[in-house]
């Protein structure tokens, strides 16, 4: 016949915790996924937007730079300087558009988000108080 299994090892072994579980209403789940369904998607397209209208506006920038001459005046037809000082104002006036819209986009995604984590805590009291 067999013997009984003997363990000799001397290893010692952590019994979890017990977790809380919550019972909430299906109205309370219901308002909590939709809040999580309408947490926008974070693109990059405005990163990737401003990144290139600020590249040009410094490309630009060092394109006049270089059009200078040893007697400080700007060589080359009149109106390409004017062209290329078109291209890096606008360029940066794009660029800086951009990055506040980028800037407002993160803020709207932080707002839904800690309005989410709000709800879920305020579910989590009114079972504490059970």
């Amino acid at each position: 016949m067999s013997e009984p299994l003997k363990f000799t090892s001397k290893n010692t072994y952590s019994i979890p915790k017990g977790q809380n579980h919550y019972g909430i209403p299906e109205r309370d789940w219901n308002r909590l996924k939709g809040m999580i369904q309408k947490i926008p998607i974070k693109m990059n397209w405005f990163q990737t937007i401003y990144g290139v209208c600020f590249g040009i506006a410094v490309t630009a920038i060092f394109s006049l730079i270089g059009s200078y001459r040893y007697n400080d005046r700007m060589s080359g037809p009149g109106w390409l300087i004017t062209m290329i000082w078109c291209i890096a104002t606008g360029s940066s006036i794009f660029g800086i558009a951009f990055l506040v819209f980028d800037l407002r986009d993160k803020s709207s995604i932080t707002q839904s988000k800690e309005a989410v984590v709000d709800e879920i805590e305020r579910m989590e009291k009114a079972f504490e108080n059970c």
